[in-house]
């Protein structure tokens, strides 16, 4: 074990008895070791925001970020890379990003209840309600007993609901204004159309001419 990674495990063994100050201090010198330390910066953000510096959280998933990228470059196979990367995306707001990331670990490690836990949770974030779904079933179905995959998913398909509910009212709007305009372009239409011309009474004489007819001489 190297001196970066053995004050890797004291932070983490401090962060798990909720000692977070002292664990931030360890993973900044697990870092000052190696400034790439992708988990190290993970774990100094988890950390960071327990306390409450919540731009010293943001910036050490940063890192944490682009520590993983590099880190994946030449560790493509790493399913746990990958689903730390997303983690970091999620704790930025980055849920496009975290699903890249987080399907990618699922490819490498395609029977993780909680990797599909987390994808279903980012796409609720983002209402993509039927991707949601269909990730915490999978999560539900590969451990039973994943008791917050269960949660989630009546979350993903009320959303569903009130998504399909706005659709339809949405639908509905659209055929009223469609009818409503074609009501109005026929009354226009009738407004505009010419009158027929008047024509005189076939009852009515000729009109005499006011001059009188002279007689021959």
């Amino acid at each position: 074990m190297s001196e970066a990674q053995r004050y890797f495990k004291q932070g983490l063994d401090l962060y798990n008895k909720n000692h977070d100050r002292e664990a931030i201090e360890a993973f900044l010198q697990a870092i000052r070791i190696n400034p790439d330390y992708a988990e190290a910066y993970f774990r100094l953000g988890l950390a960071y925001a327990v306390v409450d510096q919540k731009e010293e959280a943001k910036e050490a998933h940063r890192k944490a970020i682009e520590a993983y990228k590099k880190f994946v470059r030449s560790n493509p196979n790493d399913a746990a890379a990958h689903f730390n990367m997303g983690e970091a995306y999620s704790r930025l707001s980055q849920y496009d990003e975290a699903v890249k990331a987080y399907k990618q670990a699922l490819r490498l490690q395609p029977d993780d209840s909680d990797m599909y836990y987390e994808l279903g949770v980012a796409h609720i974030k983002l209402a993509q309600y039927q991707e949601a779904v269909a990730a915490l079933e999978k999560a539900s179905e590969i451990d039973a007993d994943n008791h917050r995959a269960s949660d989630e998913l009546e979350k993903a398909r009320q959303g569903l609901k009130r998504r399909e509910a706005i659709l339809k009212q949405q639908e509905e709007a659209l055929r009223r204004q469609e009818e409503e305009a074609l009501q109005q372009q026929n009354s226009n239409l009738a407004s505009t159309s010419p009158s027929p011309a008047a024509s005189p009474s076939p009852l009515m004489s000729p009109k005499p001419s006011a001059t009188p007819i002279r007689q021959a001489p």
